[in-house]
C-alpha cells in the first residue's frame, strides 16, 4: 500500500533550500551569533495563527508541483511520474473527513491536523510565502529566520507586520518584540548587547520537569520515538 509516509519521503527534500530555513536550535544559534547588533536593531518574532488549517490548499499544491518539476534529484527518490505523485498528494489532502456526533464533515481548506503531510506541505508553502513577502516589502529586515526578525530601521516595524498580513487572507501573523534586550525562540533565549548576540537555553514558565514514565501504558512508539521506515518509497 502506498501511504502518506511514502509521499512525505518524496516531497520532503523539496524544502529547506532557502536563506530563511532553520534546521534546528543549533543551526539557529550559529546564524544569530554570526550577526552583529547595531544601535537601532530590534529583535522581533512572528507566529502564524493556526498555520496548518490555514494553508491555501490549491496554491500549496501548485507550489509543490512546480518544485517537483524542477527537482533534478527526484529520479533518485522515485520513478513515479510527477502527475501521479500530484494525484496521490491531492487525494490525501483533499479527502479529509471527520465526524462530530451524528454529523460528518469534509475539510475543504488547509492541511489536516495529525497528517504527516501537513508539516511538510506547510513548510514548503511558507518558504514560498517568505520569498514573496521579502521581495515585495518596502522595508526589509536585516535578518529573517522563520520567524525571528532583526529589524534595523528607525521606522516602526508595525507596517511590516501589516504587509505580511495583507498577502494572503488566511495567513495571519502575530508579533512579539524583545523585552529587556531578550527574545525567546524555540528553546533558545537570545540576548542582545552592544557587541554581540548571546544565547542560552530558554525554558517556558510552564515547564514542570516531568517526563513520561517508561512503565506507563503509552505505546512503545511514543516512549521510544517513532522509528523511520527505511524501505524504498516505491515499495509497499
Amino acid at each position: 500500500m502506498f501511504g502518506e509516509g511514502r509521499i512525505v519521503k518524496i516531497i520532503n527534500p523539496l524544502s529547506g533550500k532557502t536563506p530563511t530555513y532553520v534546521k534546528n536550535s543549533a543551526h539557529f544559534v550559529s546564524l544569530v551569533q554570526a550577526m552583529r547588533p547595531s544601535p537601532n536593531m530590534q529583535m522581533v518574532s512572528f507566529d502564524v495563527v493556526s498555520l496548518f488549517t490555514n494553508v491555501p490548499t490549491t496554491e500549496a499544491l501548485s507550489i509543490v508541483r512546480t518544485r517537483l518539476e524542477s527537482d533534478d534529484t527526484l529520479p533518485e527518490r522515485t520513478t513515479i511520474p510527477t502527475d501521479d505523485i500530484m494525484e496521490l498528494l491531492t487525494f490525501c489532502v483533499t479527502t479529509t473527513a471527520f465526524q462530530l456526533g451524528d454529523d460528518y464533515y469534509q475539510q475543504t481548506e488547509g492541511m489536516a491536523m495529525g497528517s504527516p503531510l501537513s508539516p511538510v506541505i506547510a513548510n514548503i508553502y511558507m518558504e514560498h510565502f517568505e520569498e514573496l513577502a521579502l521581495q515585495t516589502a518596502p522595508l526589509k529586515p536585516s535578518l529573517w529566520l522563520r520567524y525571528v526578525v532583526l529589524w534595523d530601521h528607525r521606522e516602526d516595524i508595525t507596517p511590516f507586520l501589516d504587509h505580511l498580513n495583507s498577502l494572503r487572507p488566511s495567513i495571519q501573523f502575530t508579533m512579539e518584540t524583545e523585552v529587556d534586550n531578550k527574545l525567546p525562540f524555540l528553546d533558545v533565549q537570545v540576548e542582545k548587547s552592544e557587541e554581540a548576540f548571546r544565547t542560552s537555553v530558554y525554558r517556558k514558565p510552564t515547564a514542570t520537569d516531568r517526563y513520561l514514565n517508561f512503565k506507563s501504558h503509552h505505546p512503545d512508539t511514543v516512549k521510544k520515538g517513532r522509528e523511520c521506515d527505511s524501505r524504498p518509497v516505491d515499495q509497499p
